[in-house]
């Protein structure tokens, strides 16, 4: 459990490192939410494309009636090279909004962050400071 979590008394938490190709692992069925903060490389590909086999690993984790949460902050000019490399140079998070309700989930809410939102990690002030980069919050409900 992290500092923060301990120091504001969550108990029913728990964090996992690992690839997440090898998930639901020993989580199977017991994830009430989940949260996908600033991903990159595979992650973001998987995470904003919808990819089978990671949409297949996030349902087996999720209990029915579970949330899934991404927030990304995509630049279309400053992570240009990262986009091709991942061939997602028309990455829109609408468009990823619509890939995940075609795979069965419920879009709840797709909205942009103020730079001061709840999701203040150490990636995200480092990237933050690109003018013009805006955080995006999809909520997705299993």
């Amino acid at each position: 459990m992290s500092r923060r979590a301990r120091r504001e008394g969550a108990t029913n938490l728990a964090f996992a490192l690992g690839r997440w190709e090898d998930l639901p692992g020993p989580f199977a069925g017991m994830v009430n939410s989940l949260s996908v903060l600033f991903p990159w490389g595979s992650l973001f590909r998987a995470v904003l494309s919808a990819e089978q086999p990671f949409v297949h690993a996030v349902r087996c984790l999720l209990k029915s009636d579970a949330c899934f949460t991404v927030v990304t902050a995509v630049d279309g000019a400053a992570d240009a090279g990262e986009l091709r490399r991942l061939g997602l140079e028309h990455c829109d998070v609408a468009r990823t909004a619509e890939r995940w309700r075609r795979a069965g989930f419920i879009s709840t809410s797709l909205e942009a962050l103020p730079p001061e939102h709840e999701y203040q990690t150490t990636w995200w002030r480092k990237i933050r400071q690109r003018e013009g980069r805006i955080a995006t919050k999809l909520t997705l409900w299993r």
